[in-house]
């Protein structure tokens, strides 16, 4: 589990002065905003390293999203081989192939399927015409958009996820659980006088791991450019 501590000081002088009234608020807010800002980026990394393997986490010997995870007599992919990037062939390739290829560790079909589409900040206008578009994107043709009628998949759409470090990785959620936040100790804060300096000390603590525990929660592409 990360273990997170931080804090902050209000001086004696300024609690006799009465000026700690208008900066304990701020300086609170402030504190609560840090430790959210320092979940987000230690959960979006679960993400951003999806495609490097950790031992300490990863259970098959291959990364979160991987082009040969094993199971009985076979791999299965989770991971865009060759990575390509956001667009109607590729997202309709990928909720395909999680739909008639994943199988359990037993080489057994499961019912998985493309909840929704999780991309940086830099593939929103992409993510917005794949969703909202009445017709089949970026063509000429009266075409339905497959995307938004596909049958079962895609139904919630996408998310924009500002804590993704690259510009063009995208990945698909299923329907199978695997990413999990452990709070070993939700965020709570306290405070305390110092005996030396009679200063006030406001601080806060959490611990938690962001991780997995089936790869075929998602399915991801890193391409480059």
């Amino acid at each position: 589990h990360f273990e997170i501590g931080l804090g902050y000081a209000i001086t004696r002088k300024a609690i006799d002065d009465n000026l700690y009234k208008s900066e304990f608020g701020t300086s609170n807010d402030g504190l609560m905003e840090s430790f959210k800002e320092t979940e987000e980026i230690y959960a979006a990394n679960v993400l951003n390293t999806a495609s490097t393997y950790n031992a300490s986490i990863g259970g098959d010997g291959v990364a979160l999203c991987d082009t040969a995870h094993p199971i009985d007599g076979n791999t299965i992919s989770n991971e865009a081989s060759p990575a390509v990037g956001l667009n109607e062939t590729s997202l309709l390739n990928a909720c395909i192939a999680i739909r008639s290829t994943w199988q359990d560790n037993a080489g057994l079909k499961i019912h998985a399927r493309g909840r929704k589409i999780i991309v940086p900040p830099q593939l929103e206008p992409i993510a917005i015409r794949l969703f909202r578009s009445e017709l089949r994107p970026g063509t000429a043709t009266n075409d339905v958009n497959a995307v938004v009628g596909m049958n079962e998949s895609l139904k919630e759409g996408f998310v924009v996820y500002d804590y993704l470090t690259s510009a063009f990785a995208w990945f698909v959620l299923t329907n199978q659980d695997g990413l999990v936040l452990f709070n070993r100790k939700p965020y709570e804060s306290d405070m305390s006088v110092e005996f030396t300096t009679d200063n006030l000390l406001v601080k806060g603590y959490q611990r938690y791991v962001p991780t997995y525990f089936e790869w075929r929660c998602i399915f991801g592409s890193f391409p480059t450019s």
